[in-house]
């Protein structure tokens, strides 16, 4: 995404001021005029986000700040499928083939599963396999906060439980898992 100028800002402190921002930067929202915008940044300390008014592809408003209350989120034009507990149980099982694994640690929420955590401990270690679903999860203190992309990763731990390295393994993209090189 380009860099945007700001004007100088001498916009007021909102309600919202020193909170964590509810939306993440590069999303496509609407203000409460029905202007589609998209976020460039928030300012926590005035609690303002920086948006563009996009008209069409390419062609865009300058920069300006607004508060929170003024945008709302446009709705999913195409549902995205979620993978169920199920899918990702097979493909965890895929994945670990033979080997005994222990459930570190499994979380759901409205929309279903969003984190399941699976160990395999090891003579000289252990490795993780790790599921999360996209989305924003700093409220709920994960680590990784507001993974992009619905993924699968693993993780290397030493005997002391110390990570020592990891990657992606597969990503679901247009409703379908992907290997990551």
């Amino acid at each position: 995404m380009p860099r945007y100028e700001m004007p100088d800002d001498i916009s007021e402190k909102s309600e919202y001021a020193n909170k964590e921002p509810e939306y993440e930067n590069k999303s496509i929202m609407l203000t409460d005029e029905g202007k589609k915008v998209i976020i460039l940044n928030y300012q926590k300390e005035k609690g303002l986000y920086a948006v563009i008014n996009v008209y069409e592809p390419g062609v865009h408003s300058p920069a300006y700040r607004i508060s929170p209350d003024k945008l709302r989120k446009i709705e999913e034009e195409k549902s995205e499928h979620i993978p169920t507990s199920e899918e990702v149980l097979a493909l965890f099982e895929k994945l670990v083939g033979e080997a005994k694994y222990e459930e570190v640690r499994k979380l759901e929420d409205e929309k279903g599963l969003y984190l399941w955590d699976i160990k395999i401990v090891q003579e000289d270690g252990s490795v993780e396999y790790s599921y999360i679903r996209k989305g924003n999860y700093k409220e709920k203190r994960i680590a990784g906060g507001s993974p992009l992309e619905t993924a699968i990763h693993i993780t290397y731990f030493d005997n002391e439980g110390i990570p020592i390295s990891g990657h992606s393994v597969v990503k679901f993209i247009d409703g379908k898992w992907k290997d990551t090189p």
